[in-house]
């Protein structure tokens, strides 16, 4: 049996020479080594991450450099429409916000970690995660104050009253789920992930519902929950099909 060595295609018929769908030539292997090229994208992740550790500041840079583009559009056509700024202000914040989120976490966990045992780097990663979590936790906090104080009610009450409650419980939520419910495999880890999801959803509804003082109404986060469920499916396909089958994993290239 031949194998496409391109796009791993088995073609049982020696006669062929070619593959039918990239017109590659075939070779003669096993199909664990035939399709060299899927490896290929595994190959180029690693040498990126490989670049974010010897650099760590590379993609703090470059992220910079992009944002910095919207970032002087809004502030020029803001300037010379409304001849003050109004709504730039709000951009600007955003994209910092954004800037954060993607620079920050190359230069927090690619540290140097020489002269470290494995079981010293293990710990030291999960400290520079939390860490992470909680200067994410803590910013997000306070761009939701800013826009409050830039558009928002007197004193602060939206962002200290909504804000503060749903930023710290996303990170209970986070903290629930990496600490109490490590012991299960990726795949019990992932049901749990969409039940702690759902509950994540009807407590914010919980909240706002109790700082509005309505009526609970848990409508809106049932509707969400629910579209939990074909995520769900596809989530059981993807783990339970195709990891543990060869022959899915084939056709779909994988």
């Amino acid at each position: 049996m031949k194998y496409c060595p391109e796009c791993g295609v088995g073609v049982q018929n020696d006669m062929h020479e070619y593959c039918p769908l990239c017109s590659a030539q075939l070779q003669h292997s096993s199909p664990e080594t035939a399709p060299d090229s899927l490896s290929q994208p595994q190959t180029r992740l690693e040498g990126f991450t490989g670049d974010l550790r010897r650099r760590p500041w590379l993609l703090a840079a470059v992220s910079a450099a992009v944002l910095l583009v919207p970032a002087a559009i809004s502030l020029i056509v803001d300037l010379f429409v409304n001849k003050t700024l109004t709504w730039s202000p709000t951009v600007l914040s955003s994209l910092m916000l954004l800037w954060f989120y993607i620079g920050l976490p190359p230069l927090v966990f690619y540290r140097s970690e020489r002269n470290l045992r494995e079981e010293e780097r293990r710990r030291s990663r999960k400290g520079r995660f939390w860490i992470l979590m909680l200067l994410n936790t803590l910013v997000t906090f306070g761009f939701l104050v800013l826009v409050d104080a830039l558009h928002g009610s007197p004193g602060l009450q939206w962002a200290v009253d909504f804000g503060g409650l749903i930023c710290l419980s996303t990170f209970v939520i986070i903290m629930l789920f990496f600490y109490t419910l490590q012991p299960p495999g990726a795949a019990g880890k992932g049901w749990i992930l969409f039940i702690l999801l759902s509950l994540y959803i009807g407590s914010i509804d919980l909240l706002v519902s109790v700082l509005l003082g309505v009526q609970i109404n848990r409508g809106w986060s049932l509707i969400v929950a629910a579209s939990l469920i074909p995520i769900g499916i596809i989530y059981f396909v993807i783990v339970y099909v195709v990891g543990h089958s060869e022959r899915a994993r084939r056709r779909l290239h994988l």
